[in-house]
């Protein structure tokens, strides 16, 4: 069972959190209170998960990957999307802290989007896999069926540890039904087998700017290559069109170093904001 822990300092709080998988590393929520109470307890943390056998420390994180992480850098000149990270990177950079992944998301309008990625639609149809939506009266087995494909996908997450599928279909299945059907995509082989989901909203923050959010893009490491990733983001783009989704599409919270930054890349998206994951080393206090 996970060890969790909140610390209270200074007038500040902070849940400390072993990490679930490896033991070795601890993390931190983003912390509450004044400066010098959130640095109080982003100290008093780390003495706990000191005691607890770890010696480095992720923040802002709750407990793994899965759950609220990164700090938000900037710029602030567009207001917040819906489900954006907003802790603040002061704490981290004050208490000794160094980036250990940057994060951004990226703004691409749907013209451009289709002029680019649209050959790889056609590529990804001629090589057997085709894209449909989930289908909401049955949602729970798309979503066992994604629950496989997310853990390959996603397992090169820095904090990354495995969640049961009770707890993936819990965290996901209200996400969906909230959501329009249209925006809601998979992509299968020719034999059936679900290796690709894209999962987006309508922006709900700024409802006048007309744009779409993609959540959730992953593809089944077996396929990488086969143009599955840009054909679900190409389809998604072309149904928030016709929707009436006219601001294009936000491609949130991508490591810089991964595959749907680079997916976006070809597809012209622009960087409006940057996050980054912050990791500390700290010594033993006498």
């Amino acid at each position: 069972m996970t060890r969790t822990q909140r610390i209270s300092a200074g007038g500040g709080d902070i849940f400390a959190c072993v990490h679930p998988v490896d033991p070795t590393l601890g993390t931190l929520s983003a912390p509450t209170g004044t400066p010098a109470g959130q640095s109080a307890c982003i100290g008093g943390g780390e003495a706990w998960l000191m005691a607890q056998g770890c010696n480095r420390v992720f923040g802002p994180m709750e407990g793994c990957s899965w759950f609220p992480y990164r700090a938000n850098a900037g710029p602030f000149s567009r207001p917040p999307f819906v489900m954006e990270p907003q802790a603040d990177p002061g704490p981290w950079l004050a208490a000794g802290y160094t980036v250990a992944a940057r994060y951004t998301s990226t703004l691409q309008s749907h013209e451009s989007a289709l002029e680019r990625l649209d050959t790889h639609r056609v590529r990804a149809n001629s090589l057997g896999f085709r894209v449909r939506s989930f289908e909401l009266d049955q949602v729970e087995r798309d979503l066992v069926d994604c629950h496989a494909l997310a853990h390959g996908a996603f397992s090169s997450a820095l904090g990354y540890a495995p969640l049961s599928q009770d707890s993936f279909v819990g965290m996901y299945k209200p996400l969906l039904l909230s959501a329009p059907q249209e925006l809601l995509l998979i992509a299968e082989d020719n034999a059936g087998r679900v290796v690709g989901f894209c999962l987006c909203f309508p922006e709900p923050n700024a409802p006048a700017l007309k744009q779409m959010v993609v959540k959730s893009l992953a593809v089944d490491p077996s396929v990488q290559g086969a143009s599955v990733g840009s054909a679900l983001v190409a389809e998604a783009h072309s149904r928030a069109l016709a929707m009436g989704l006219t601001g294009g599409g936000i491609h949130a919270l991508m490591r810089s170093d991964s595959n749907s930054q680079s997916i976006t890349a070809r597809g012209g998206a622009e960087v409006f904001r940057h996050y980054s994951l912050y990791e500390n080393r700290p010594e033993p206090q006498d």
